[in-house]
């Protein structure tokens, strides 16, 4: 049994098929810190060498050099550097190891990478840091408030997400955004 469709009906369900499988997929978190943007960023972008120390989510990242696709020397990041991220995610914390290319990094404000499977158009996730200075609660304390996220879309996407990666996913971004907390707010009071 062979089913006819005709030419335009064929070209609207690839459409179709294209706009669900490029559904976007995002989780986003947030955390008020109580220390200057300065000291989160520090901790976050500048010493990745301390994430063992710190961190239960991302344990490493370096730069990586492209021509060896070993780690860098240079330690200073620039816009389009690939990356070597190593996350551990919940529930099992088996490490995964990714490359994805630096895509902003302005300072005490945003830092952005993508990572991609295979092909872009296959799943690619951009994670997301922002970073907004501002007084806490009824205090002129200065402190941060954190909003961390990742954006994932790709063919693979609708296969690859449920319930519980989504919820993995943001308890992983959580508990670092606790332990980043901890760490920045101890900084600041021994200061």
């Amino acid at each position: 049994y062979y089913q006819y469709y005709s030419f335009c009906d064929f070209q609207i369900e690839i459409v179709f098929t294209w706009i669900r499988c490029r559904e976007m997929k995002q989780v986003e978190t947030e955390i008020e810190i109580r220390a200057p943007a300065e000291t989160v960023w520090r901790i976050l972008f500048e010493e990745f060498d301390k994430y063992p120390e710190w961190n239960p989510f991302i344990r490493r990242i370096f730069k990586m050099d492209p021509s060896s696709k070993q780690p860098s020397e240079a330690k200073a990041l620039t816009v389009g550097d690939i990356l070597h991220v190593a996350i551990y995610p919940p529930p099992d914390h088996k490490e995964w190891v990714f490359e994805p290319r630096l895509l902003v990094m302005e300072r005490n404000k945003e830092f952005r990478w993508k990572g991609k499977f295979g092909f872009e158009t296959l799943f690619a996730g951009e994670h997301i840091f922002v970073l907004e200075e501002k007084n806490l609660g009824d205090t002129n304390e200065v402190g941060t408030v954190l909003k961390h996220s990742e954006q994932f879309t790709g063919w693979l996407v609708p296969l690859a997400w449920s319930e519980s990666s989504q919820e993995n996913t943001k308890k992983g971004f959580e508990s670092m955004n606790e332990a980043l907390k901890q760490r920045a707010e101890s900084v600041g009071k021994q200061t």
